[in-house]
């Protein structure tokens, strides 16, 4: 479509062998989603270039070959030239601009029935079927066509439609001239935060069920009382588990039915503290994906904040603090079970016990709601073990309502502490949380289960410390694990 000498060398053929042409049908088009700021030139040319070079081409030839004469002309067009669509700016563009060429065609082809079609996504066959978003857009709540029903809506309006530009579609959530209106989607989410399905996160400002969400969350110590038991040389800081909580309650408000499986290239570059008693509001946004295997839905999550002056004036850039991709996931996740590697059948080399561990001029500052671990021993194998005290999520969070936390942040919180231990004992180095390539969860443990958080595999650099981490049970049954967890030395204070 794009070559206008293949299309001339095209129509030359058809002329010479059948003399005729009775119809054209337009479907030429590819996606190359993202969001405009993310696009290359070369990316947006191959999209958009498909629809308007082809046209232009189409029309060439037809003006070239007069004793054609088709009696229709038929483009395929879509709903985002009608109301655009978010990461689909080179192909809203592109089929907006075959939509109203189609028109023009009429003025050369006087005898011929010139129509654009702007269709919904198809269900079985086409773009979104191929690419795996139809199934998301469905999610989303979006009316699909099937190939029946197009095929026959098509033929209708071949045979009787009089218009050059015909809409096809049904719901379609989040345009503002929705062809059939629907519930307020925040309104509709008030609840939910309420009974406790979300309860880290406060304010939900902007929700399109399986595509994008804007919430907020203002930290403060006289709100946030487990702030005060976070509190690093005199500043109170958000537990690094409680930002992965919050990412994850924000993804599974875009997918309500699916189940927390994991977060892929976890970041946490800034970490957000209560300076001078200042609140923070955390901005919290996320972006719906399909995923590489059918029964998954990718969620690319950030936390940003901006940085509120004394006078109450915005100062300098915004600032991420974490970012990653959550995965969810239709099946359910299952504890794994495995051998107990960590644990070898040999004396610790160190051994730890939590009035060691915690409180002023001990290893670690934390409050009683962070002083989560009994026991820590490390061994000469690179690896450690942490015993999990018994500390209630419903003390971390009374908002959960009876609901549970989707990640596991007080084992987790053990995990990081491990780590954290083992960098001080060993290497010498006080560190802080960094991110994650891979975290995988298997599961929520029956309450009041024993559970151990193991490391293994430390790696020390210049820049970095990293391991695996595993939340298990006495049996070796594995809830959660983190593989390239990675830490960053903030300060060298010596081997304890």
């Amino acid at each position: 479509m794009r070559d206008p000498v293949a299309m001339a060398r095209l129509f030359g053929d058809l002329s010479t062998r059948f003399g005729r042409l009775d119809g054209v049908v337009f479907a030429a088009g590819v996606i190359e989603d993202k969001l405009l700021e993310e696009k290359t030139e070369e990316s947006f040319s191959r999209v958009f270039d498909v629809k308007a070079d082809g046209a232009f081409n189409l029309y060439g030839a037809l003006k070239s070959h007069p004793e054609m004469k088709p009696s229709f002309v038929a483009a395929f067009s879509s709903v985002a030239a009608r109301f655009g669509n978010r990461g689909q700016a080179d192909y809203s563009a592109g089929n907006e601009l075959l939509a109203k060429f189609v028109h023009e065609l009429s003025r050369l082809l006087p005898e011929a029935s010139c129509f654009a079609v702007d269709w919904t996504a198809w269900s079985e066959v086409g773009l979104p079927a191929r690419s795996g978003l139809a199934a998301l857009m469905k999610e989303q709540g979006l009316d699909l066509v099937g190939p029946t029903e197009g095929a026959e809506a098509f033929y209708n309006e071949l045979m009787f439609g009089k218009g050059s530009e015909v809409l096809y579609a049904g719901r379609l959530p989040g345009y503002a001239d929705s062809l059939m209106p629907t519930p307020d989607p925040v309104a509709a989410l008030s609840s939910d935060l309420s009974q406790g399905v979300a309860p880290l996160l406060e304010k939900v400002l902007d929700y399109h069920r399986g595509a994008t969400l804007r919430a907020e969350k203002t930290i403060h110590p006289d709100t946030d009382r487990w702030l005060t038991d976070h509190v690093i040389e005199g500043v109170p800081i958000l537990p690094g588990v409680l930002g992965i909580e919050m990412m994850v309650e924000a993804a599974r408000l875009l997918f309500p039915d699916l189940h927390f499986v994991g977060v892929d290239d976890l970041r946490i570059l800034l970490a957000v503290k209560i300076l001078k008693n200042r609140p923070v509001t955390l901005k919290i946004s996320a972006q719906g994906h399909t995923g590489r295997r059918p029964e998954n839905r990718l969620v690319l999550v950030r936390i940003e904040s901006e940085f509120i002056g004394p006078q109450g004036k915005r100062l300098g850039e915004t600032r991420v603090h974490y970012d990653g991709t959550v995965i969810l996931s239709h099946q359910q996740p299952s504890p794994q079970t495995r051998a107990l590697p960590s644990t070898p059948d040999r004396t610790a080399d160190r051994e730890l016990r939590r009035n060691e561990i915690y409180g002023e001029n001990k290893l670690l500052p934390h409050g009683p709601l962070f002083s989560v671990l009994q026991t820590m021993c490390t061994f000469d194998d690179k690896s450690a073990v942490g015993w999990v005290a018994s500390v209630s999520e419903k003390s971390l969070c009374p908002a959960v309502n009876g609901h549970r936390l989707s990640t596991l942040p007080l084992a987790r919180e053990a995990g990081f502490q491990v780590a954290g231990l083992w960098s001080i004992l060993k290497p010498g180095f006080l560190s802080l949380p960094h991110g994650c390539r891979h975290l995988r969860h298997f599961g929520t443990p029956p309450e009041n289960t024993p559970l151990l958080a193991r490391t293994a595999n430390f790696k020390v650099s210049g820049e970095e410390i990293e391991c695996d981490v595993e939340i298990v049970d006495e049996r070796g049954v594995v809830y959660d694990e983190m593989e390239g967890y990675y830490a960053v030395p903030v300060a060298r204070i010596g081997k304890v």
